[in-house]
This record gives structure tokens, C-alpha cells and sequence, in this order.
């Protein structure tokens, strides 16, 4: 059974994403290590939560965009 849950992070300015980690520590170093290279793309360290995923809640997520 993996250990890996979902963090939701914010960008600064807008936007957010999400990564799968064992830790929250450890989803904010995927974060910036998926994003060092883009200039408009910073993920906040302190924006970072656990989210349990379900489809429901993507969906709403998602629904941020349309």
C-alpha cells in the first residue's frame, strides 16, 4: 500500500497544481524541483495542503478553469 497523498499548492500571482508526496515536505520539494526552471511558475511553499482526492473534489477544482 503507498503512502502517497495529494498536496494542492498555490502559484504566486494565480493558478495552482498538485503533487503526490509521503510528506508535505516532501510535496514542496517536488514542487520546486517541477518548477525551478519556469519564470512564471513559483509554487508557494506555505500555499501547500493535504487534500484527500476524490473525483468530486477535482471536479470542482477543475472547474476553477471553465
Amino acid at each position: 500500500m503507498s503512502d502517497m497523498k495529494q498536496y494542492i499548492f498555490s502559484f504566486e500571482g494565480s493558478g495552482w497544481n498538485s503533487v503526490y508526496a509521503t510528506s508535505k515536505e516532501e510535496a514542496v520539494q517536488a514542487a520546486l524541483e517541477e518548477y525551478k526552471h519556469s519564470a512564471t511558475l513559483n509554487p508557494i511553499p506555505s500555499s501547500f495542503f493535504l487534500r484527500e482526492s476524490n473525483e468530486e473534489t477535482y471536479q470542482s477544482l477543475l472547474s476553477l478553469f471553465y
